[in-house]
């Protein structure tokens, strides 16, 4: 992974953000970062599962992505003179936050890959971690079954050509699946999307 999460940053606030630095050149193109939430049977809730696609930014080794919770009104590109690294700031836009608890997971993946890494401490407002790093194992049909809950629920979105949010719509879902999703069961439609995949 040419990418990995390096700290969480005001947790619990309106300017809280996740923080991503590049360990070697590379692009965003096709990455995304997904947030889990676990519950009291340590599995992750699909409802609170929030999926972020990046846009096409090409990075340089050392360049920092701050992944704002809220809107970020400032540059999205700006200089850190503390840390003296080019940062590019992005906006989740969501309506709450995101990354305060013990129980909450973050892992960064390309679409075609099932490793991201997350910080081991994920209580701690970091001063950026180093090589203390955990590696979050997401095999690729649990990956695709949680992109397609959270696109069925509306919760999935991309950046459009003009930086707008955009919503993804799922087609040729199940019935049984949307059944499962409009009730809120969505440990079964999790389920009922892992035996399509195995089909």
């Amino acid at each position: 992974m040419k990418v990995f999460v390096s700290g969480f940053f005001n947790r619990g606030q309106q300017n809280e953000y996740v923080e991503l630095e590049a360990a070697s050149k590379c692009s965003l193109e096709g990455m995304m970062l997904m947030r889990y939430h676990y519950g009291k049977n340590y599995l992750p809730v699909q409802g609170d599962t929030r999926v972020y696609l990046f846009p096409d930014i090409n990075l340089r080794k050392g360049n920092l992505v701050r992944l704002y919770t809220f809107h970020h009104p400032g540059k999205k590109k700006d200089k850190d003179e503390t840390l003296g690294k080019t940062v590019y700031n992005l906006s989740w836009d969501l309506d709450r936050t995101m990354w305060e608890g013990t129980d909450v997971e973050v892992q960064v993946m390309d679409t075609g890959d099932s490793v991201g890494l997350a910080p081991y401490d994920s209580t701690s407002d970091s001063v950026r971690i180093t090589d203390d790093h955990q590696v979050g194992m997401l095999d690729p049909d649990s990956l695709l079954a949680n992109m397609m809950l959270g696109a069925i629920d509306g919760r999935v979105n991309v950046i459009g050509k003009d930086g707008e949010v955009v919503p993804v719509e799922e087609t040729d879902v199940p019935q049984n699946v949307k059944d499962a999703v409009k009730s809120k069961d969505l440990d079964k439609a999790f389920a009922l999307l892992l035996a399509e995949s195995a089909k």
